[in-house]
């Protein structure tokens, strides 16, 4: 898109920080290619040498690369391609980085140097089949990776009220065994619980089970 008379576009990677931005800026500092020109929520960096304007912006939960150019080419995708995949190298380790998005980015800067994409006929047929069912394995990995991410929340929700019901249960029975020594025939009674399950129930809560 334009963007004060140039061109603008941007690639956006999802990644997630796992150290301070503090730490993020000690490891930025070691490129003299990249000048800090913002911070706060989120870091900016200009690439400095650059034909044209180009800025970095690292955030907590994503990377964003974003380039200006004059004049729309092949050759200016994959310039901004690379630059990316070396700021991605740079913070490896400081982030978790997921490659999904880059997958796309990859084969489209594959495909406009490469003329036979272009062609007809069944090698092409082949690479645009092999095209769809990376996007289609891409997509289904997410939604794997978001499925696994609910079921592990759920997991710890149902983890945390059973601690509850334990923590509850741990209580009663030491009041009752402060009353009477032997508390759970002192509980079957007063509220009509079988034996059984009573004992079963203080072993789980004495076991930490």
């Amino acid at each position: 898109m334009k963007s004060n008379g140039d061109f603008c576009s941007a690639f956006n990677v999802n990644a997630r920080l796992k150290c301070s931005m503090q730490q993020l800026r000690g490891r930025m500092e070691n490129n003299a290619a990249l000048k800090l020109v913002g911070r706060g929520t989120h870091l900016s960096y200009e690439v400095i040498g650059a034909p044209d304007k180009q800025l970095l912006e690292l955030r907590q939960d994503g990377i964003r690369f974003i380039f200006h150019f004059s004049k729309p080419t092949d050759m200016v995708f994959s310039i901004g391609l690379m630059r990316l995949l070396a700021i991605l190298a740079m913070v490896d380790g400081l982030y978790d980085i997921r490659l999904d998005a880059i997958y796309s980015y990859v084969i489209d800067a594959l495909a406009r140097h490469y003329p036979i994409y272009e062609l007809e006929g069944r090698e092409s047929r082949i690479i645009r089949r092999l095209s769809k069912e990376v996007e289609a394995l891409t997509f289904a990995n997410s939604r794997l990776a978001h499925d696994i991410y609910g079921a592990i929340q759920a997991k710890n929700e149902l983890a945390g009220e059973l601690d509850a019901c334990k923590e509850f249960c741990a209580k009663v029975m030491d009041a009752m065994a402060r009353r009477d020594k032997d508390a759970p025939a002192s509980i079957g009674r007063a509220f009509g619980i079988d034996a059984e399950l009573v004992g079963r129930v203080s072993a789980i809560v004495r076991g930490g089970k």
